[in-house]
């Protein structure tokens, strides 16, 4: 090989290294936090301790799925399967499933953090960005309080994510369907880890619709080819769970009666997660209303305005460059010119996942019961999704004003600060995590006396608990929830529990020596269907119990026959 040639490729290598190490040390830094918040462990909680009981089940040939307290053995609930197979592959390598969980998703943020600036990176040329977009991601608060649990938005995230940019990627070829393909494929597992990653379906589905350069018979047929590959996974999925279950993911529709009062409480939940992304949640709960609402309404004015103003720059410049090279693709439509960017195609296709999303959550929170827990976690996405459009946005603004000068540093130095911003409390979210824990494995719950009391009820003995999840983890014994609880519906009369005669959990309580399980820590939560009546639907709910262990982490109650109400005494 000749000296020039040789020189060459070091030239070339020496132009990529310092993306490639910029990248490494962001997902680095990720996975490190990510590891040292979870030294106690992952984060287990309600859909945790499902998805970690369904993969030992299926491992030791039961099922996908977890035994009721009546022993009923019930198909994975509400949830797709994905995460809970990938668990079971990593029990079926003899990996503990919480410690597999753990690394896991430290594995899978690195890959989620690396891939994104490096498309980013790709389909912009701006390295410097594409390292900062993955640190600011690394750092995040929002992003790390869901990588470090053992649920699903880790893998959802990864799928979800790569597949869209794929997508992307693959749109330089149309015609080459491998990559299209696979990436229908990744984003058919988003929607089998999570259902809402129907989103990314609908995403993908739109920007090829929009951004492929193909007649439009090939366009439809290769829509056609991609709705069919991304849709099959959950389609196989749901038709076993129509067959076993008769229902859809566990849900029912919402009584018509509900629906505007459903759509009416979807808008506040969302606006003070939003805000959470911008401060901290003690500085949004004493917010007054107006200044939330003018936080959401002016920045959404300024970015439609800026995205207006940026494709009317970008026209402009296609125009230009329309007149100078005749032989351009699409040299007759300007508008075709600038959309054949890859960072116009990444801005577009982040732009359709955020609307996809929301309309999406929208529909399933109005219509559908039980309902959707407006949650930062439920948001994550979006938030993964708007950082990347910031930064895609700034890359065409400073593609759109390349005579001004200053734009560069300003925007720099912005993101910058939101780096800095968000490491500061990212830090003191991980050093919480590191110190105490997360969920079911923290060190409360691990030196929890109310735990070991449960663990020396007999097996024959029915538990009924306000948390049957923390039961069936810490304890490994199925349980009863409370009824109001589970419904979620308010009593209009207070009784003690274990009085009714039609309810099941009750009887079981009474007649059949049941225990009474209740935990302090969700307990106003848990009842909070009560108001302003929460004190006295709980006084009046074990009034007249009798409470055979005592603890600060909870109370647990047996029935007692011999008790007279004071309505009742003389």
């Amino acid at each position: 090989m000749t000296t020039s040639r040789w020189f060459s490729r070091l030239k070339i290598f020496w132009e990529w290294l310092p993306g490639w190490l910029g990248l490494l040390l962001a997902t680095a830094l990720g996975m490190g936090l990510a590891a040292y918040a979870t030294t106690w462990g992952p984060g287990v909680g309600g859909d945790a301790t499902i998805y970690l009981t369904a993969a030992r089940n299926l491992i030791t040939g039961r099922g996908l799925g977890w035994y009721e307290a009546d022993g009923v053995f019930r198909l994975l609930p509400y949830t797709p399967p994905f995460y809970p197979l990938v668990l079971s592959l990593l029990g079926l390598l003899q990996i503990d499933l919480v410690a597999g969980a753990r690394w896991l998703n430290v594995i899978m943020f690195g890959g989620l953090l690396f891939v994104t600036g490096w498309a980013f990176q790709y389909f912009t040329g701006r390295k410097l960005l594409g390292i900062l977009l993955a640190g600011i991601l690394a750092v995040s608060p929002v992003i790390l309080n869901v990588q470090v649990w053992a649920m699903s938005e880790s893998l959802f995230l990864l799928v979800g994510f790569s597949g869209l940019m794929l997508l992307v990627y693959s749109l330089e070829k149309p015609n080459r369907h491998r990559r299209m393909v696979t990436a229908a494929l990744l984003l058919g597992l988003a929607c089998l880890t999570r259902y809402i990653g129907a989103a990314f379906i609908a995403a993908g589905f739109l920007t090829w619709l929009l951004l492929a350069k193909q007649t439009w018979n090939r366009k439809m047929a290769d829509l056609a080819l991609f709705a069919l590959v991304s849709s099959v996974p959950v389609l196989i999925w749901l038709a076993i769970d129509y067959q076993l279950t008769g229902t859809v993911a566990s849900r029912s529709g919402q009584a018509a009666s509900d629906l505007w009062a459903r759509f009416l409480s979807f808008f506040p939940p969302l606006l003070d997660i939003y805000l959470f992304w911008l401060v901290p949640g003690s500085i949004v709960s004493r917010m007054p209303y107006l200044l939330k609402a003018a936080a959401l309404v002016l920045p959404l004015l300024a970015g439609g305005m800026l995205v207006v103003e940026i494709a009317l720059r970008l026209h402009s410049q296609a125009r230009i460059a329309v007149r100078k090279q005749a032989d351009l693709i699409g040299a007759n439509n300007p508008f075709a010119v600038w959309l054949d960017s890859g960072g116009v195609r990444f801005t577009v296709a982040m732009l359709f996942f955020i609307t996809s999303y929301l309309v999406l959550l929208a529909v399933v929170h109005v219509f559908t019961y039980p309902p959707v827990t407006l949650a930062s976690r439920m948001l994550s996405p979006v938030h993964f999704a708007v950082v990347a459009l910031l930064a895609a946005l700034l890359h065409l603004v400073l593609q759109g004003w390349q005579s001004d000068r200053w734009l560069p540093a300003a925007g720099y130095a912005a993101f910058g600060l939101l780096f800095l911003v968000y490491a500061g409390r990212g830090a003191l979210v991980v050093r919480d995590m590191h110190q105490i824990g997360i969920g079911y494995t923290a060190r409360e719950w691990r030196s929890s006396e109310l735990v070991d009391a449960i663990r020396k009820i007999p097996a024959q003995t029915p538990i009924i608990s306000n948390d049957v999840t923390a039961v069936q983890f810490l304890a490994n014994r199925p349980a009863y929830n409370i009824p109001e609880i589970f419904r979620d519906q308010p009593l209009s009369s207070f009784t003690r529990f274990g009085d009714s005669t039609s309810e099941r959990e009750q009887v079981i309580f009474r007649e059949q020596g049941g225990v009474l399980v209740l935990f302090n820590a969700t307990l106003a939560s848990d009842f909070s269907m009560y108001g302003s009546k929460l004190d006295a639907r709980l006084k009046a709910f074990t009034e007249g119990l009798r409470p055979v262990f005592e603890s600060p982490q909870g109370t647990i109650y047996i029935y007692a026959t011999d008790y007279v109400p004071p309505s009742e005494k003389k």
